[in-house]
């Protein structure tokens, strides 16, 4: 018998002592998501944007990369070169991607190794800059170097692996 009073005690039981939210609580917390979600949404969408942003190391890797898959899918030699004006790397393959690099950023292809120096304004300038850099049928490339600077800070060197083409950062000598 005690069961049955049990049941019905608990069936008995007034709605406003029964366990729950009421509605006052509820809009208490969507006000605050809602507050949060206005707060960092914004910031949260400038961070991915600035992940979507591709630098100029970016750029010239998928250039050449793209230049190589290039020589690679017709068969025969693709050959990259820089112009200036234009900011951008030029291929004698339509399939290569011509992206503008930004402006104030100095580009400069050298040889493989430290060619001669120049001493200019206290700085080791390498000289001997190459015209054009060769991508050839079987995944291979002439062996170069990619030298990038932006205004006065100090250069970035990408070094090309010469068998598969990919560019990796140059430690800087002390």
């Amino acid at each position: 018998m005690d069961r049955v009073n049990q049941v019905v005690f608990r069936a008995g039981t007034p709605a406003s002592r029964r366990p729950g939210f009421t509605l006052v609580e509820v809009l208490l917390v969507l006000a605050i998501l809602a507050m949060f979600a206005t707060l960092f949404i914004p910031g949260v969408t400038s961070i991915l944007r600035e992940m979507d942003a591709r630098g100029p190391e970016q750029i010239v890797s998928e250039t050449v990369l793209a230049a190589r898959g290039a020589a690679l899918e017709s068969g025969r030699t693709v050959t990259l070169h820089y112009d200036a004006e234009a900011r951008r790397f030029l291929a004698d393959a339509p399939s290569v991607p011509t992206e503008a690099l930004p402006a104030g950023l100095k580009v400069e292809l050298l040889p493989p190794e430290t060619g001669a120096t120049v001493l200019l304004g206290g700085q080791l300038v390498e000289t001997g800059e190459l015209q054009r850099v060769r991508f050839f049928p079987d995944g291979t490339c002439d062996p170069f170097r990619v030298r990038m600077q932006e205004g006065t800070t100090a250069p970035r060197l990408l070094q090309a692996d010469p068998w598969t083409c990919a560019l990796s950062p140059v430690a800087a000598k002390r």
